[in-house]
């Protein structure tokens, strides 16, 4: 399961993400990170789509801190958007004052109300 936070300042998505990543064993990768995958930008984000697209379908969780909207055009059908600003199409909005231990309970009880959730895979 794709799990993919924007729309809030990194730092505040990071500590959120953090709460449930390792109950979750989901690794997090960050903006343009993905650009180390190759000299070229446009291969960059193929290969980085690329992983996102297998995690969609799989039984292992990753999430994606997007810091710009253009961003969420790498993000495969069926992620999970969680927004931490009061606009933009989400399937969860996190409140500006929420702490990120509740903000990470909500995340979880979402996974939990979708008919296919990922289960957390053994490393």
């Amino acid at each position: 399961m794709v799990i993919c936070l924007f729309g809030g300042e990194a730092q505040r998505m990071r500590c959120c993400a953090d709460t449930i990543r390792m109950e979750l064993l989901a690794g997090v990768h960050c903006g343009d990170e993905y650009r180390i995958l190759s000299d070229d930008p446009a291969q960059a984000a193929a290969m980085f789509r690329g992983l996102l697209e297998r995690h969609a379908g799989g039984e292992a969780h990753i999430f994606y801190l997007a810091e710009r909207a253009e961003q969420l055009a790498l993000l495969p059908e069926g992620a999970l958007r969680v927004c931490f600003a009061p606009e933009g199409e989400c399937d969860l909005r996190i409140p500006p004052d929420m702490p990120p231990e509740q903000a990470g309970q909500a995340m979880l009880t979402l996974l939990d109300s979708r008919p296919h959730r990922a289960q957390a895979c053994p490393i």
